[in-house]
């Protein structure tokens, strides 16, 4: 009986070690890596095309190095981080809109807003 309560307490630390890890990676991953998760995501939600799906992860990936800059520059300063950050994404937004369709950039729209309320409340949660 100890050895089965000593082994359920095993895995259940293995599994809390796991959960840890996964929240990490956006942090850790490099420019590349978020652009192809980033562009996968529009892919499957927007429906892209091949030509579009090359130009949205130029695009990706564009601003991922860009950010990537930003946050390691400006860390100092969060404000001027933030602002750059939100400057950046606004230009984005303008090469996106040049690649896709209207439809498609307001599901694109659409589908960011449900990332960013869901990103939100758990923010809240913690």
């Amino acid at each position: 009986m100890k050895k089965l309560i000593c082994s359920f307490i095993v895995c259940l630390c293995c599994a809390g070690a796991f959960a840890q890890t996964d929240q990490s990676t956006a942090k850790t991953s490099t420019p590349e890596q978020r652009a192809e998760r980033i562009t996968n995501w529009m892919s499957e939600k927007l429906t892209l095309t091949a030509d579009q799906k090359t130009k949205v992860y130029d695009i990706n990936l564009k601003y991922a190095k860009l950010n990537s800059e930003t946050r390691t520059n400006d860390s100092a300063n969060r404000n001027a981080m933030l602002q750059e950050l939100n400057a950046s994404e606004k230009e984005r937004e303008r090469e996106f809109q040049a690649v896709l369709t209207a439809d498609q950039f307001k599901s694109f729209q659409t589908a960011k807003q449900q990332l960013l309320k869901r990103s939100s409340l758990r923010r809240k949660k913690r």
